[in-house]
């Protein structure tokens, strides 16, 4: 396992795997027109390159695959955290996330927020991330409901 910076060539395979990771694990949370207004942001790749190089992002390699990925956009914000489904439930999110939260404190961040899905909510739970809020938001013309996540970052070493 390898954590380590994108690089550009390299936007293709984190579109298949948002893409991949929406399609085959949103089902038990999302309907199926939801899941494809979700999955269609990465399949335009301009945008999604753009929206890339906007942030930091990190990507998780296992035998030299990506096989999750990770963006605060801007350092104070985690956009995007996504992994295969055949590679979740393995800690690989967890270990991402820990990455970037190391990150976001060397770069004299206080907290760290995120917009997390029904999918994902657990994980952040699980990572010392609150509950600020909910919301709902239309994506693709389908309405999404999420919660606004908030941690707070020590200055030195994560309990």
């Amino acid at each position: 396992m390898k954590i380590r910076e994108l690089k550009r060539d390299e936007i293709p395979q984190l579109a298949h795997v948002y893409s991949t990771a929406v399609r085959g694990q949103a089902l038990k949370f999302y309907s199926v027109d939801q899941i494809n207004s979700w999955a269609e942001y990465a399949e335009d790749l301009e945008n999604f390159t753009k929206d890339l190089w906007q942030g930091y992002t990190l990507v998780l390699e296992i035998d030299g695959c990506i096989v999750s990925f990770a963006q605060l956009s801007p350092l104070k914000h985690l956009a995007l955290l996504y992994t295969l489904p055949e590679h979740g439930e393995k800690g690989y999110a967890g270990k991402l996330l820990d990455a970037i939260e190391l990150y976001a404190r060397s770069e004299g961040q206080q907290d760290i927020q995120t917009e997390a899905s029904l999918l994902s909510k657990t994980l952040f739970m699980k990572h010392g991330y609150s509950i600020e809020s909910t919301e709902t938001v239309s994506r693709g013309g389908a309405s999404f409901f999420r919660y606004r996540m908030i941690k707070q970052l020590n200055s030195c070493c994560e309990d």
